[in-house]
Order: structure tokens, then sequence, then C-alpha cells
């Protein structure tokens, strides 16, 4: 089964390295990663490059799987639905990393920017679930402030 990732990002080039590096770790091998950035004027760019770079450097199997553009976007459900219609095959990114509409994927995740995954097996114990017990997963968040945990 097939898992499309998005990633939206505007100017949060820190948060965005976690969330790569967070994706780059997963064990499961069937994985795209969409990154739809707003336009960022924050580095966030050269973030998304060091990571391509880096994929591509270690031969992992998400280097031929990752696709990204940034421009600008009318707020965060745009870049959204930019992510999604990348996903679904009626949108292409083109080489310069802009986005074209065309006139797939099975299932759909969204970790935005400054977001990681809980441990690098999370997406493979959730796409073995979705394959045998349902077909939706909601996440819960956890937020850790000092030494507290809040779920």
């Amino acid at each position: 089964m097939k898992l499309s990732i998005i990633t939206i990002n505007y100017n949060n080039a820190e948060g965005l390295r976690k969330t790569l590096a967070s994706v780059a770790a997963q064990t499961y091998p069937n994985i795209e990663h969409i990154i739809v950035d707003g336009n960022s004027t924050d580095g966030s760019i050269d973030v998304i490059r060091e990571y391509e770079s880096t994929l591509a450097s270690s031969l992992s199997p998400l280097a031929s799987r990752l696709k990204w553009l940034s421009e600008p976007d009318k707020g965060i459900y745009n870049a959204m639905n930019k992510g999604i219609e990348i996903a679904l095959g009626k949108r292409v990114v083109n080489d310069d990393h802009s986005s074209s509409p065309l006139a797939s994927k099975e299932y759909i995740q969204i970790l935005n920017s400054g977001d990681i995954l809980a441990a690098p097996d999370v997406t493979e114990r959730m796409m073995a679930a979705l394959a045998t017990q349902c077909a939706e997963i909601k996440g819960d968040s956890l937020k850790i402030k000092g030494k507290r945990l809040y779920v």
C-alpha cells in the first residue's frame, strides 16, 4: 500500500528540518513525501534541497518519491489542498518546483512542518493496521513542556 505524506511549510526552516528527518527515518518502504512550501524566505528551500541531496546520496528509496514545490498560496488549507492534489495525481510538480493542475495514492497523511512521527516504525505499524483493521486512523498528539507530557 502506498502512503503519501504531505508536509506544508512557511518560514519554519528549523521545524521543517525536524519533520524531514522524522520522515526519512521511517522504516515503511512505500512512502511518497510531498512538501508544499509557501514561498518561504527563511532558508526553508535550502533545508529542502539539503534533504533532497541527503536522500539521493544515501540511496534512500524515498529520494525518487520526493516531490516539492515552493510558491505563494492562500493559507494553510490551500497549501494542504495542493499537497492532496499532487498525491492524487491531479497536480504535477514542475522541474522548477512550481505546480500545475492536471486534468494514486491509496492513503494520505498530513504531517505539518515542525511535527515529527513518534518512532521510526510508526508508519509501518499504521499501514499494517490499515491493511487489516480499518480505513482511517487518527493519531493523538503529544506535547512536551519541560518535563510534563500532555496528550
